[in-house]
């Protein structure tokens, strides 16, 4: 249906995120770099931090963590739902 996004539909092949590091930063940078009510050292852990509040990643956030295809097109769904 319509409501079905492909990650190939969302993103070029070499840009789908392996990792939690990569997904946060692909969801903060599409949202526009917002910051997070924490404010952080570095954009990578504002993104980091920004996902967590917004319920994308959990709070054993670890940047280098494998993330399964499924689950980055279910979080990328959950975020273009959000907007």
């Amino acid at each position: 249906g319509e409501d079905t996004l492909s990650l190939h539909d969302a993103l070029p092949i070499s840009a789908i995120p392996k990792t939690q590091g990569q997904l946060a930063e692909l969801l903060w940078q599409n949202a526009g770099c917002p910051q997070p009510t924490i404010a952080q050292a570095t954009d990578a852990a504002a993104a980091a931090r920004w996902c967590v509040e917004q319920g994308y990643l959990e709070e054993d956030f670890a940047p280098e963590k494998y993330v399964p295809k499924y689950k980055v097109i279910r979080i990328l769904k959950q975020a273009k739902s959000a907007t």
